[in-house]
């Protein structure tokens, strides 16, 4: 009987504590509800450093994806000077901090644009 109440009551803590969780869920500890449009450069160089390196790396990542698809030439030189032989990794992080209020996509954007600058003509 005291086994069975104690899978019962445990049972119970962890889903009131799983539904507490999921009404919090959509609440970041650092950067509150903002909506990724709304981030700062300043909201991303205050998460703790797993996070922004993991929110740095999806923006590059992404960044260059999008750039392939116009401009293969870019996103490869994009790919090699963040991930291979440039200063991306430093360089990037240094940017944020400097445009600290502008918005963080734009940030990265930028930065791989001045790193890869377009060979192409505009029309």
């Amino acid at each position: 009987m005291r086994k069975s109440h104690t899978i019962v009551c445990t049972a119970a803590v962890l889903f009131a504590g799983a539904v507490s969780a999921q009404e919090n869920a959509d609440i970041h500890p650092v950067i509150g509800a903002k909506p990724p449009k709304e981030l700062k450069a300043s909201d991303i160089m205050a998460l703790p450093d797993a996070e922004r390196q993991a929110w740095i790396h999806g923006a590059v990542s992404l960044g260059i994806q999008a750039t392939m698809h116009s401009d293969e030439t870019e996103g490869l030189c994009m790919l090699d000077w963040y991930f291979y032989r440039g200063n991306g990794p430093t360089y990037i992080p240094e940017a944020l901090r400097q445009y600290n209020e502008a918005s963080a996509s734009a940030v990265v954007i930028a930065s791989l644009r001045s790193a890869c600058p377009s060979e192409k003509k505009a029309d």
